[in-house]
């Protein structure tokens, strides 16, 4: 009786591998597709919603969509994305989206949405992505709205009215584009905005490094709980900039009418700037701009003149 059961046993055995090897090699997928579209009528808004896409935008001759998908390895089922496109009263609506349950073992996918627009002028853009980068060159917006989970932004060129840039887990990077009004929060990266004209400014970073290069503004709020902060040739009428714990560098070689107020609970500050600019250590006492205040709970406080 117990060899019986021994010869059933096996024999199930080897049929379920032989089972599992068909299932394996059913689904063992490699998936290279590009789809091309090209807008029927003028875009004025993009929309983008994607869990697995990276999305750049740029300026172009011609409008023109791509959307590129590529996945390898072995899934649990044989739809691994979900597309769909259109155009509706100028609004261009992409989604790209991974199916759920579909991964196995050993197994990649990646997708890219490419979009170029001759637009010299857009109403809206809004991206929302779970993972993924965005990436947007030259190319300029009433209202911009980015939200990414897991992936970096970044922004080159281009005049806003009003653009918000929200980061969970990835850095942001602005380079020369310009802004009524600019919003960035990020969780777990760093934030660096070089060259770029806003009125408004807002940065708030929970952990991670926040620096200002060359950029002007008018009114300003600088925060990262954990990180550093880098201010050089930053230069707008009134800024507050504080960090829980971590350095404030600020290096101001141009004159410039402006109050600053740095604050760090348990870091160093070193400020570096013309003999113009009055730096004041002491709270309590107001001076006419241009002042710098700079206070630190737990760290030093040093001053130097250029």
């Amino acid at each position: 009786m117990n060899q019986k059961l021994m010869v059933v046993l096996i024999i199930s055995i080897l049929l379920a591998g032989i089972a599992a090897v068909l299932v394996i090699h059913s689904f063992s997928i490699s998936e290279n597709k590009k789809y091309c579209f090209s807008p029927v009528c003028p875009v004025h808004k993009v929309i983008i919603c994607s869990n697995v896409a990276n999305v750049i935008i740029s300026k172009g001759s011609t409008p023109k969509l791509i959307i590129h998908l590529m996945a390898k390895g072995i899934f649990l089922s044989s739809k691994i994305f979900s597309v769909s496109y259109k155009e509706s009263n100028g609004a261009l609506i992409v989604k790209v989206k991974q199916c759920p349950l579909v991964f196995f073992f050993n197994s990649r996918i990646c997708s890219y949405i490419c979009i170029t627009l001759p637009s010299p002028l857009l109403d809206s853009i809004s991206i929302s992505l779970g993972n993924g980068n965005v990436n947007i060159e030259n190319v300029s917006s009433t209202q911009v709205k980015i939200y990414d989970g897991n992936g970096n932004i970044g922004l080159m060129g281009g005049d806003f009215t009003s653009l918000t840039l929200s980061d969970i887990n990835g850095n942001i990077e602005l380079i020369s584009a310009n802004s009524t009004n600019l919003c960035v929060s990020d969780s777990n990266g760093n934030v660096e905005i070089e060259g770029s004209s806003t009125s408004t400014l807002h940065v708030n970073d929970l952990n991670g490094n926040i620096e200002l290069q060359c950029d002007n503004f008018s009114n300003g709020n600088v925060k990262t709980s954990n990180g550093c902060i880098t201010l050089n040739n930053a230069l707008g009428n009134y800024l507050k900039a504080c960090t829980s714990n971590g350095n404030i560098n600020v290096m101001v070689s141009k004159y410039f009418k402006l109050v600053y107020y740095l604050a760090s609970s348990n870091g160093n500050i070193h400020v570096t700037a013309l003999p113009s600019i009055r730096i004041v250590t002491n709270s309590g006492v107001k001076y006419s701009p241009p002042v710098i205040y700079a206070s630190t709970a737990n760290g030093s406080l040093c001053t130097s003149s250029i």
